[in-house]
């Protein structure tokens, strides 16, 4: 999936960011995370895709990615902007 271009080469950060979000909302080590795959999105608003039931959010176009994790046996999905910002995919 998405930008992955070397299998040695270290996801963005904001990749690996989701991985430690992931983990820490599991309860669980880094190390347990595997990490399926991710793509860039620009996302259409700052709710990056997930947007929260009575929330407003700034209508600006936001680059960031779609995260694919294994974490305790299940598929997840979260979504990133470019920094630290990672929502649970809704």
């Amino acid at each position: 999936m998405g930008d992955r271009k070397e299998p040695n080469e270290l996801p963005p950060a904001p990749v690996r960011h989701a991985l430690a979000v992931a983990a820490r909302a599991a309860g669980v080590d880094p190390e347990q995370v595997t990490l399926l795959g991710y793509e860039a999105v620009t996302w259409p608003d700052a709710a990056l895709g997930a947007p929260e039931p009575g929330r407003l959010y700034a209508q600006v176009l936001t680059p960031g990615y779609r995260v694919h994790l294994r974490v305790d046996g299940r598929a997840m999905t979260y979504h990133t902007d470019q920094g630290q910002r990672v929502v649970p995919a809704r």
